[in-house]
């Protein structure tokens, strides 16, 4: 599911996926038809820590960025895209 906290303005339309590439590599992927222009990335632990945070790389309708949590314990954590005026959270298991 995906997540807001108060006042956030959700993305329209998209597609927000987290998925394993490979042992503690995640390739987050947003899809949309619509243009918002640069979207950032934040990760945080569950205690609200910011881990890491960049700019997802934007190809045509697609915007990606892979995840290096190789540094971080088994956990619960949760990447936040932004572009400025929208926003989308989703949570994911570090296994």
């Amino acid at each position: 599911n995906t997540l807001l906290s108060v006042g956030d303005a959700a993305f329209n339309s998209g597609d927000f996926f987290i998925i394993p590439a490979s042992q503690k590599m995640y390739d987050v992927t947003f899809t949309t038809n619509d243009a918002y222009g640069d979207i950032s990335y934040e990760v945080y632990n569950t205690i609200g820590q910011k881990l890491d945070a960049g700019m997802m790389d934007n190809a045509g309708n697609e915007y990606k960025t892979r995840l290096n949590m190789g540094a971080s314990p088994v956990g619960v954590y949760f990447v936040r895209l932004s572009n400025g005026e929208f926003t989308a959270t989703k949570r994911f298991i570090v296994k």
